[in-house]
């Protein structure tokens, strides 16, 4: 699997835009449905290739395509479709899109790959998404660029502000092992200076973590949402079950009681009880 993954990186660095294939594509009618068939065929391809190698190939190709589709000025927009297997995300002020989406390996983990995009008058400013979470040391306590992301497939954007200053949060889902999933808050900083960064010390709480990292049974459902009317991160309470170590996670699940996140004066503030106010299934 490490000769297969090291392979994928060393395609992945070598690609180029094609912007004579790009072009071609673009002069042939109905390109946006073709582009949204072709996205579709490899999202699924990505999870459901019957060996690692097919999906690392799926994984190639889409990367292609987009780092192709966004080497032409004003492709920011470009309507990708939707597919269950491919994040495709804005934050409300449209300050960044984030494209992300999971490679299923042979040990019951997943790889994540990605796009930060930025906007710009002409084409877009991308940065490719390198799931380096294998190397964390201390996973709650490191900020990197996106050439060490801390990988995951995001399904939510909270966008706060706080003395004139944006602040970002990513709710995402990491299939950590063939025995726990994870679900991560992960806060997202738009550095003029130093670019994007993934992790800040915004979480009040003992450990003072610049990420949350919540980690469950496999088979148990456990969510993470923003709740607009607590206007809060809300998410389960997570106790071993019955008979279970402390501290081994692959055997926590929810108690049907939840947690929350308050965000003020910058930073979020820890509600051990709360009630969920959103219709939305948690």
């Amino acid at each position: 699997m490490i000769n297969t993954i090291e392979r994928y990186h060393e395609r992945i660095h070598n690609v180029r835009p094609s912007l004579i294939i790009l072009f071609v594509f673009l002069s042939i009618s109905g390109f946006a449905q073709e582009l949204e068939t072709r996205v579709s065929y490899l999202g699924l391809k990505l999870v459901q290739g019957r060996t690692l190698e097919n999906r690392m190939s799926a994984d190639s190709e889409l990367y292609r395509i987009l780092d192709s589709i966004f080497a032409v000025p004003g492709s920011f927009r470009t309507d990708l479709g939707q597919h269950p297997q491919i994040s495709d995300l804005y934050p409300d002020d449209h300050a960044f899109r984030l494209i992300s989406w999971g490679i299923p390996q042979e040990n019951g983990e997943y790889l994540f790959n990605g796009l930060l995009l930025l906007p710009t008058d002409s084409q877009p400013i991308v940065h490719q998404l390198v799931d380096s979470s294998m190397n964390y040391y201390f996973e709650q306590k490191e900020i990197h660029g996106p050439d060490q992301w801390f990988g995951a497939m995001y399904y939510e954007i909270v966008h706060k502000r706080h003395k004139k200053k944006d602040h970002y949060f990513l709710l995402g889902w990491d299939g950590y092992s063939m025995s726990s999933n994870r679900k991560i808050i992960e806060p997202l900083q738009l550095d003029p200076k130093k670019g994007p960064l993934f992790g800040e010390a915004v979480f009040k709480l003992e450990n003072k973590p610049v990420r949350i990292i919540l980690e469950y049974a496999e088979d148990a459902g456990v969510s993470l949402r923003y709740d607009p009317g607590l206007k809060m991160i809300v998410y389960d309470h997570l106790v071993p079950m019955d008979g279970a170590p402390i501290g081994m996670f692959s055997f926590y699940i929810p108690d049907f009681t939840y947690e929350g996140l308050e965000f003020k004066k910058g930073k979020w503030i820890h509600h051990s009880l709360v009630q969920p106010k959103n219709d939305t299934p948690y």
